[in-house]
């Protein structure tokens, strides 16, 4: 028969050696022998564990009346896994990280900053996409490339302009209508070969 613990206040569980341990060693499957452990570390810290192993500690909650799954410690792959879209938020439903069965995404209704102590890599097996404009922080305030990493080609669409300039004084510009695509250069600006002085 089972055990009702009903108490008009509070149920302590008192363990002068630091750990409780819940069992369940029988039913389907034979249950579990190992159980799940509460402990403390002597100094105020407690740790959890799931005796039997490979086997998770899952979480769950009450979904509009159904027992679901927000996430799991996995216990075969030692790590943190969210249950099938479930997204992990920061703050508010609108900030979070979730993958949608197809890509992991980052989402927040403000900026979202990379913040490191060396470099940032984007290693993409194919292309890396931006949606928008690619902008550096400040004006002026960083290179496209270095000396030592330089990129490769660049390639601009029908009517693409170069500008150079704080003020965009000085225009390169794509015009396929013309000469059977040609380049313009704009107002009286001169395009200079090695000096001020020689110039088309």
């Amino acid at each position: 028969a089972g055990i009702t613990l009903d108490a008009a206040t509070d149920i302590t569980l008192d363990a002068a050696g630091n750990d409780v341990t819940f069992l369940a060693t029988g039913g389907a499957g034979g249950g579990d022998a190992t159980g799940l452990k509460w402990t403390q570390s002597g100094a105020g810290d407690w740790t959890n564990l799931v005796g039997a192993q490979d086997k998770d500690l899952i979480f769950q909650v009450n979904d509009g009346g159904d027992a679901t799954e927000v996430m799991r410690l996995d216990g075969s792959e030692a790590s943190l896994l969210m249950a099938g879209t479930k997204k992990i938020e920061f703050g508010s439903a609108s900030a979070y990280i979730h993958h949608d069965n197809t890509d992991l995404k980052i989402a927040d209704d403000a900026d979202i900053n990379l913040v490191a102590g060396v470099d940032i890599l984007l290693d993409a097996d194919s292309l890396v996409r931006v949606a928008g404009n690619f902008v550096p922080h400040t004006a002026d305030g960083g290179s496209l490339g270095t000396d030592a990493l330089e990129w490769s080609d660049l390639y601009l669409a029908d009517e693409g302009v170069l500008s150079l300039g704080t003020t965009n004084e000085v225009t390169l510009s794509h015009v396929p209508a013309v000469a059977n695509r040609g380049l313009l250069l704009n107002s009286t600006h001169k395009l200079m070969l090695g000096s001020v002085g020689t110039f088309l």
